[in-house]
């Protein structure tokens, strides 16, 4: 069925109150389309870096004598951090983009409630005292010290994969575990939202953790080094060419450039640096939370699927940071392969996820319902899955009324249901539709209560439906009401497609 088919025209009729005002009728499908919400995130955050630039964040309102209150956050490893509302709002938002990214790769519904509480919990974590004792343990004792210029790259290797990569994988890896341990003690309804089931569940969750570790990291390591780096550059500049007193000294100086250029030698790096450690920190953990989220799967075996996800993790992180930063190709080479890794592992999740037969196409733009979500179709009817009934007391399929083809088929997008009555179809497995109660039910297949041999679909959802029947009539199916499933029937659920066939 094509999105939105054109209907009759009707001459000499005046316009009705929805076609001149849209959103009248429209303002609930608003919330079920996936371009929608960016955008409304966009434009928050870009009014509130407005706002942050109207506070002057490149400048300091403190005294010169007042360097230790510069704008300083929470230490970090030890260290004081310099930045601004506009700076934290820059490297948030690019952050939040690219997990985005990896989202509408995945392509399954994932609550974004737990998605930043997994990416607050790591940014939390980052600036606790756990991360001091987890760092002097990893790099202190099992790594044997931070390595020097003068290292030689095996030892630097080595060390990094320990220090670096084994410890902040695993430092990431931590909500990941607690949810995967508390899955099972969620109400089934719960688990496909909050728990770990499966490979996409982890690589979701593993990236959302990966994007607060990048946060801190980015903004309270690089960018506030970069910041105190280019007051002390211009201290020595403006002292070498004579611009200050000859008895001044360099702190002072630092001090002046503090007061002069706030952190703004920091904006420079804030787009980069966010880019670049999001999807670094995202490809490793998305790749380690893949063999969590497989584990799940296939509990028999985790012991040796964890083991081998956290070191395969561990090697490419550890890998990157042992190339030199004067080596820019093959750190391009190193950077492509990790990507490349996240996007295989999503792919493969893809194709061993329970309910790959609902999931939304892999697209960054637009609806889900606008482009087929592959290619696959199941050997067995996804009726088994989806129906709630026992195996044993399932009814048999029958024969709706067709009106002479005989069909018992639900296609939704490209995927095939087999028209059973009884059957339940979850908001998952129609994108878009929100069920009316807590049991997450948007659409049931009934039975007409006075020709049992018909059967209908009923809309347990909140929004409307557009149905088209064979015949090219149109109606509105709301909440409550019972559409006849008929050969050549078609429903428009909103940003998914529907049709008896």
């Amino acid at each position: 069925m094509a999105k939105r088919p054109g209907g009759a025209m009707v001459q000499n009729q005046l316009p009705t109150r929805s076609q001149l005002v849209p959103v009248l009728t429209k303002w609930r499908e608003l919330s079920n389309k996936s371009a929608l919400w960016p955008m409304v995130v966009t434009i928050l955050f870009v009014l509130g870096m407005y706002a942050a630039d109207a506070q002057n964040p490149y400048a300091f309102p403190i005294d010169l004598q007042e360097i230790l209150h510069l704008n300083k956050w929470p230490d970090v490893g030890g260290q004081p951090v310099y930045t601004t509302w506009f700076i934290i709002l820059v490297a948030t938002y690019l952050n939040l983009a690219s997990l985005y990214f990896i989202y509408r790769l995945a392509g399954k519904k994932k609550s974004w409630v737990l998605l930043v509480g997994a990416a607050v919990f790591t940014a939390y974590v980052m600036t606790s005292p756990v991360f001091d004792l987890g760092y002097q343990f990893f790099y202190g004792f099992l790594a044997g010290g931070s390595p020097s210029k003068a290292t030689d790259f095996v030892t630097k290797l080595y060390r990094y994969i320990i220090g670096t990569g084994l410890f902040e994988e695993l430092l990431k890896a931590v909500p990941l575990f607690v949810i995967y341990g508390l899955t099972q003690y969620l109400k089934p309804q719960h688990r496909e939202k909050y728990g770990i089931q499966e490979p996409l569940d982890g690589i979701l969750i593993g990236a959302a953790s990966a994007a607060g570790f990048a946060m801190i990291e980015t903004v309270g390591q690089y960018i506030s080094s970069s910041i105190e780096e280019g007051w002390m550059h211009g201290a020595v500049v403006l002292m070498n060419n004579h611009y200050l007193p000859g008895n001044i000294s360099v702190d002072s100086a630092k001090l002046l450039m503090a007061k002069v250029m706030g952190c703004f030698p920091g904006v420079g790096l804030a787009v980069p640096r966010s880019l670049d450690q999001a999807f670094g920190h995202m490809a490793y953990s998305g790749y380690l939370g893949y063999f969590i989220g497989l584990a799940a799967l296939k509990p028999e075996k985790r012991w040796k699927i964890l083991g081998i996800g956290l070191i395969s993790s561990a090697v490419v992180h550890g890998l990157w940071d042992a190339i030199p930063g004067s080596m820019t190709l093959l750190e391009m080479v190193i950077a492509v392969i990790s990507y490349a890794v996240l996007a295989a592992a999503i792919l493969k999740a893809r194709e061993l996820s329970p309910q790959r037969a609902f999931l939304q196409p892999s697209i960054i733009f637009g609806d889900a319902g606008l482009a087929p979500a592959a290619s696959f179709i199941p050997a067995a009817p996804v009726a088994a899955v989806a129906n709630p009934i026992p195996p044993s007391e399932a009814p048999k399929p029958v024969v709706v009324e067709t009106g002479g083809s005989g069909s018992s088929n639900l296609k939704i997008g490209n995927r095939r249901l087999t028209i059973v009555p009884g059957l339940r179809l979850l908001a998952h497995q129609i994108p878009g539709l929100k069920p009316q109660g807590e049991e997450d039910i948007v659409a049931e297949i009934v039975r007409n209560p006075e020709d049992p041999a018909v059967l209908g679909l009923k809309n347990l959802s909140t929004s409307a439906w557009e149905v088209v029947t064979s015949q090219g009539n149109r109606r509105e199916i709301q909440p409550g009401q019972t559409v006849k499933l008929s050969t050549g029937t078609k429903i428009d659920f909103g940003s998914t497609d529907g049709e008896v066939a």
